[in-house]
């Protein structure tokens, strides 16, 4: 046993020196003389692919030395945590920690003070830019406390959809401060270079009123944006509590680019909408705003920016093919997009790790749009220099095509001169024979409107006479608790007409629709309501079944005596109430009855056959209907003006069972207020579908 106690006591020491090796490797130290230091190759990183390790169990995991002189993970949806263990072997304690690239949705900064405490900073592009706690700079500045030959363990957590690229230095406050400087000097040069090309294209256009500028104005503003928004000026100095803004910005106007670019294109290149060109143009409309709704509703929130990728290159292909067709401005704007193209695949390659982070890689994007909106400029400026000069040309030959117009124009008036002559001869005879005709036509209208006026007061003194014959609306609230009467002609005279008689405690109220309308149908309204009186003064009890056979024949008899049998007849219907039994009796020819009672409705059936016409009605065969009535009941009669008319959306008819629904619908209204309703139903159903009225509405609505 001792020489396995003896193994094993050794090769726990060797196990012991081995940890404390690594464990001093491990350390980056801080050393004297140096404003900036990269911690190369003594960054650990863990990768949490499921996202399940939080700080307190995540000191406990195995971390693996990084190899790359900045961190980049490129795309990824797994959590980094990136852990330092630093000493500070110099007299500065202003050293600060800086990773200069703005879009990490969410970063995690925790340092050990000494006493076995951790300060935590939670931070990100999810947060207000205040929970940097520095405005040191644009990008993720944390303050590292560590006095002189003192070690500090640092804890990094890491987390986005965008490109996971993280380039941290060691940096001193000073030495940042004038970093920050030098970097605004930069994006301000850049960003003027931008507002130059703007006002300059603006003013261009403001001059030619050519919309391809106006494209070319609003590319150029997205650019702004979408840089301005990366590099986290907006959200620093505009924004800086609107993280929706910040994080939806860039990815929002790279969409919108696309579209005012590929406007720009087919109004630069001159595409005609024939070609196969433009049509695959407008297919990058339709991609480019479904990219946008696809990042705007985070189903996939990197596709405008791979659209764009993708994008460009055809941009590039479709000007090379233009420019091979002879539109020598093509070569700039070509040019101008391979130059985006490369700083953007440079940026592109670094993103996804391929390439290193460097000043080149970092803003070679930037100087590729510089480029490319200078070029796209002198590519404005060249087919505005060509399209003038064919616009020279092409008046050059105008002029000497006008020239010579006018030599042969001069032989032609002079020959034409006395064609003219001969011409107004003729024309001035036939000027007198025209105002000889005119005077006869204007005679004809004086008698044409003479005798449409003589028409017109005709037919309004008829409407007054039919009017005056109508029942009042006194004497019909004198014998029911309420009543209206919804009567709209389609003419000026009416061939509906209703009809009213009290005797004693029996009380008679018609409604009746004549055939036609307009003069005709009033004729036949005015022998309806004789017929009526008639009827009513020969028998006093008579029942509405019997009234209506007596209707049929007196009609009947008053048309035999006419050399064609006449069609014409009426429908009606037909309600005698016995106010001291309180009974009702209905019957109706060709038109029912509704009833309203306690929220539900009831149809009282009608003949099949009108009153006149070929055949004369049966007595047996008319329904006669005796109702015992409360007070609150109401009772509606109506002409198939109302259901028949034509609107709506579809033009078709009102129908008689949405008119039933309408009268149930407002049966626990006052009786003038369903009135107004159903009015003002009728007419917008008329305005919707554009219709006129096209016949007579009669509908009477009471309680007894």
């Amino acid at each position: 046993m001792q020489p396995f106690l003896l193994l094993k006591t050794i090769l726990l020491g060797l196990f012991l020196c081995i940890n404390l090796i690594l464990s001093a490797q491990q350390t980056y130290i801080i050393q004297k003389g140096e404003n900036t230091q990269y911690p190369a190759f003594k960054v650990e990183y863990f990768e949490d692919k499921e996202g399940t390790f939080d700080f307190k169990n995540i000191k406990d995991q195995s971390f693996q030395e990084s190899e790359m002189k900045f961190l980049n993970f490129g795309y990824s949806s797994s959590i980094f945590w990136v852990r330092m263990r630093l000493k500070n072997e110099t007299s500065h304690n202003d050293w600060r920690l800086l990773s200069s690239l703005t879009y990490h949705s969410y970063l995690d900064f925790w340092i050990e003070d000494g006493k076995g405490n951790w300060n935590h900073i939670k931070t990100g592009r999810n947060y207000p830019f205040s929970s940097r706690q520095s405005y040191e700079h644009v990008g993720f500045t944390f303050p590292l406390d560590i006095p002189e030959n003192q070690e500090r363990i640092v804890y990094l957590r890491l987390q986005s959809p965008n490109p996971l690229s993280f380039p941290l230095e060691i940096i001193r406050a000073e030495t940042l401060n004038r970093r920050f400087q030098v970097e605004n000097l930069y994006y301000g040069i850049y960003f003027g270079i931008l507002l130059v090309m703007i006002f300059y294209n603006f003013f261009i256009y403001i001059s030619l009123r050519n919309n391809a500028y106006l494209y070319y104005i609003l590319s150029i503003i997205c650019t702004l944006i979408i840089f301005s928004a990366s590099t986290g000026y907006l959200f620093r100095y505009v924004y800086p509590n609107w993280m929706t803004v910040n994080n939806y910005s860039t990815r929002l106007f790279m969409g919108i680019a696309a579209i005012v670019l590929t406007l720009f294109a087919v109004k630069f290149l001159e595409i005609k909408k024939s070609t196969w060109l433009y049509r695959v143009f407008i297919l990058n409309i339709v991609l480019a705003v479904i990219a946008i709704v696809l990042t705007m509703t985070d189903v996939w929130p990197g596709s405008t920016n791979t659209f764009i990728s993708l994008f460009t290159p055809f941009l590039i292909i479709a000007g090379a093919i233009v420019w091979y067709r002879g539109n020598s401005s093509a070569k700039y704007y070509v040019f101008a997009w391979i130059s985006y193209l490369t700083g953007g695949l440079l940026i592109s390659m670094r993103n996804s790790g391929r390439l290193p982070i460097t000043v080149l890689t970092s803003h070679a994007v930037e100087i590729g749009s510089v480029l490319e909106v200078v070029l796209l400029s002198l590519a404005l400026a060249d087919r505005y220099r060509r399209l003038k000069k064919e616009k020279e040309l092409a008046t050059k030959k105008v002029l000497e095509v006008q020239k010579k117009a006018n030599e042969e124009l001069e032989d032609k008036v002079t020959e034409r001169t006395l064609t003219l002559k001969e011409r107004n001869e003729e024309l001035n005879q036939i000027n007198e024979e025209l105002d000889s005709t005119l005077y006869t036509v204007q005679i004809q209208k004086e008698e044409i409107e003479l005798q449409n006026k003589q028409i017109l007061d005709s037919i309004n003194y008829a409407e007054r006479i039919q009017q005056a014959i109508l029942p009042s609306h006194k004497d019909l609230n004198q014998c029911f608790s309420d009543i209206f009467v919804l009567n709209r002609p389609r003419d000026v005279i009416s061939g509906d007409f209703y009809y009213f008689s009290k005797k004693e405690n029996r009380v008679i109220l018609v409604l009746a629709d004549c055939t036609g309308h307009g003069v005709p149908g009033a004729m036949m309204s005015m022998m309806g309501v004789n017929l009526m009186e008639r009827i009513f003064s020969e028998n006093e009890n008579i029942k509405p079944n019997e009234a209506l056979e007596k209707m049929d024949y007196y009609l009947a008899k008053t048309f035999s005596n006419q050399e064609k049998q006449v069609r014409d007849g009426m429908d009606v219907s037909i309600c005698i109430l016995d106010k001291e039994q309180k009974k009702l009796w209905f019957s109706g020819a060709k038109q029912s009855l509704f009833r309203t009672q306690k929220g539900a409705i009831t149809v009282y059936k009608k003949s099949v056959q009108a009153v006149g016409g070929f055949h004369r009605m049966d007595l047996d065969k008319i329904p006669l209907h005796e109702i015992n009535y409360n007070p609150e009941d109401r009772f509606f009669m109506f002409s198939d003006g109302y259901p028949d008319q034509f609107g709506g959306e579809n033009g078709k008819k009102f129908m008689i069972k949405k008119f039933r629904e309408s009268i149930l619908e407002t049966a626990n209204l006052p009786l003038t207020q369903q009135k107004e309703i159903l009015s003002l139903q009728i007419e917008e159903w008329m305005k919707r579908g554009n219709e006129l009225q096209t016949d007579d509405i009669l509908v009477i609505g009471f309680e007894p």
